[in-house]
C-alpha cells in the first residue's frame, strides 16, 4: 500500500495534468455536455415532484433540492455533484434523479459552496451538515432516512467517502453511526496529493500538502461501518482515476465490508453520468441494487404503488404535520378531488385540480402560527384510508382550536387522488 500512495512520485508537471485535468482532454465540454445536462435538468424540475433550494446550513450555496417518488418509505438517494470542489452546481444535476424517480426512489441532491472562496476540509463539513439534515427533517423533506444510500461523482465521490467515514454520533446524540447504509463513489478522488500537484487543479483549491493529508480517504479516513460500497469508474478514464478506485477498494474491503468496483464500459469521466441515468445501462441498475431494489427489468418503467400501508399514510401526515405545502403536494394527484367539511352542497365545498388545493393547503398553513394532527385511529381498505385525527391549531392572533375530525382519503400509484374531510362543530 505504500507504493500506492508513492506512485504518483514518478509524474511530471505534463503528465499530472493529463491524468487529472479532464476537461482540458474533453475540449467540448462546456459547449456540448453541459448544456445538455442542464436542458434535461430543466425538464426534469418541470416534470417532477420536487421541493427545490432548501436550506441546510448558512453558505451561499448550501441548498438542496429533493425529487419525490411518491412514496415516502421508498429508499433515499443523497447526491453530490463534482467539479473538483471548485465548480458546478447542483440544478445542473437534476437529470440524473430521473431514472431513480421512475424506480420508486427519493433523490436528493445536495449543493455546496466552492473553492477558492471555501477549502475542501470546510466542504467536507458542509456535507457531513447536508447528510445530517436530511436524516433530521426526513420528515419534512417527504424521505426516509432508514434506507439513505449517498452517491457522488468525481469531487463528489471523495466527499462520498468522506461520508462513510463519519462518526456520526461524535456530530449529534441523535445520529446513528449506521447513518449511511450504502456507498457509491463514482470516480472518486481517495488520495488528494496528486490533485495538489496538478497545477491547473490547485490553482483554485489552494490545498497545501496537511490538507491533502488531512482530507484523503485513503490516509485519515477509512470507512466507520460495514456498510457496503460500489466504486464505479469509467472504462475510458484515466489510469489514475482507476488507480484511485481500486486502491480505496483494496485497502478497505474485508470480509464483513464489501467494496465491489465496477467499471462503466466504454465511457469516459463525464458520459459515466449519462449511462447512469439510462435506466437500462448495468450501471443504473446495480445502483438500484445497492438501494435495496430488487429490479429483474433494467429498463425499470414507473413504478406503481401495488399497495397502500399505514407507514405511507403516516409520512402523509407527516407532511401535513410539518406545515409544508411542497412536502404535502408530492403526494397529490394532479387532478386530486377534495371535499372539505362546510360548504353548502351535501358534499361541503369541492377543490378540484393540484393547483386549487395546493392554495387551499397554502392558505391553511399561511394563516396559522402551527397546525397539527394526532392520529386517533387509521385503517386500510383497499386503495382508501379511513383516519380519524385530533387536529389541534394555534392562529397568529394566539387563539387555539381544538377539534376531532375524519378523513377519507384515496390513493392511485402513489398519489392521493380524493380527499373527504368531516369534523366536529364545537359551541362556546
Amino acid at each position: 500500500m505504500s507504493d500506492a500512495l508513492n506512485y504518483h512520485q514518478r509524474f511530471s508537471p505534463a503528465e499530472f495534468d493529463a491524468q487529472y485535468n479532464l476537461r482540458a482532454g474533453r475540449p467540448n465540454y462546456e459547449e456540448t455536455v453541459v448544456p445538455d445536462w442542464i436542458a434535461r435538468s430543466a425538464a426534469t424540475r418541470e416534470a417532477r415532484a420536487c421541493k427545490l433550494d432548501v436550506r441546510y446550513g448558512n453558505g451561499p450555496k448550501q441548498l438542496l433540492d429533493v425529487f419525490h417518488c411518491g412514496d415516502a418509505q421508498a429508499p433515499t438517494l443523497v447526491f453530490i455533484h463534482g467539479g473538483y470542489w471548485q465548480r458546478g452546481d447542483k440544478s445542473v444535476y437534476s437529470f440524473i434523479a430521473e431514472p431513480f424517480i421512475a424506480a420508486g426512489v427519493n433523490v436528493v441532491l445536495l449543493g455546496y459552496d466552492l473553492c477558492p472562496e471555501v477549502t475542501i476540509t470546510h466542504i467536507s463539513a458542509e456535507i457531513r451538515e447536508g447528510v445530517a439534515f436530511v436524516y433530521r427533517h426526513a420528515a419534512e423533506l417527504g424521505v426516509n432516512r432508514e434506507r439513505l444510500t449517498v452517491m457522488g461523482h468525481s469531487a463528489g465521490g471523495h466527499l462520498t467517502q468522506m461520508m462513510m467515514a463519519t462518526d456520526w454520533p461524535a456530530y449529534g446524540a441523535d445520529l446513528p453511526a449506521d447513518l449511511v447504509k450504502t456507498g457509491v463513489p463514482v470516480s472518486p478522488l481517495s488520495y488528494l496529493e496528486p490533485v495538489r500537484l496538478t497545477e491547473a487543479l490547485n490553482a483554485a483549491l489552494r490545498m497545501d500538502a496537511a490538507e491533502a493529508e488531512r482530507e484523503s480517504p485513503m490516509t485519515q479516513h477509512p470507512p466507520l461501518t460495514n456498510a457496503p460500497q460500489l466504486v464505479v469508474v469509467g472504462g475510458k478514464e484515466t489510469d489514475e482515476f482507476h488507480r484511485q478506485a481500486r486502491i480505496y477498494a483494496e485497502k478497505y474491503a474485508t470480509e464483513a465490508r464489501r467494496i465491489d468496483v465496477y467499471v462503466v464500459p466504454d465511457v469516459d469521466h463525464f458520459d459515466e453520468l449519462n449511462t447512469l441515468a439510462d435506466p437500462a445501462s448495468d450501471f443504473f441498475h446495480k445502483t438500484c441494487a445497492m438501494l435495496g431494489l430488487n429490479r429483474k427489468d433494467p429498463t425499470m418503467k414507473d413504478q406503481t404503488m401495488t399497495e397502500l400501508t399505514r407507514e405511507f399514510v403516516d409520512a402523509v401526515g407527516d407532511a401535513f404535520n410539518a406545515n409544508d405545502v411542497d412536502a404535502v403536494m408530492a403526494y397529490i394527484d394532479d387532478n386530486i378531488v377534495f371535499d372539505h367539511a362546510a360548504g353548502p352542497e351535501a358534499y361541503g365545498v369541492r377543490f378540484e385540480g393540484a393547483e386549487t388545493v395546493r392554495g387551499v393547503f397554502k392558505g391553511l398553513f399561511d394563516k396559522v402560527e402551527n397546525v397539527h394532527w394526532k392520529t386517533l385511529d387509521c385503517r386500510i381498505a383497499g386503495d382508501k384510508a379511513y383516519c380519524e385525527y385530533l387536529r389541534t391549531a394555534t392562529h397568529k392572533d394566539g387563539t387555539k382550536e381544538e377539534y376531532q375530525s375524519i378523513d377519507i382519503m384515496t390513493f392511485k400509484d402513489g398519489k392521493m387522488v380524493y380527499k373527504d374531510t368531516y369534523y366536529k362543530i364545537r359551541n362556546t
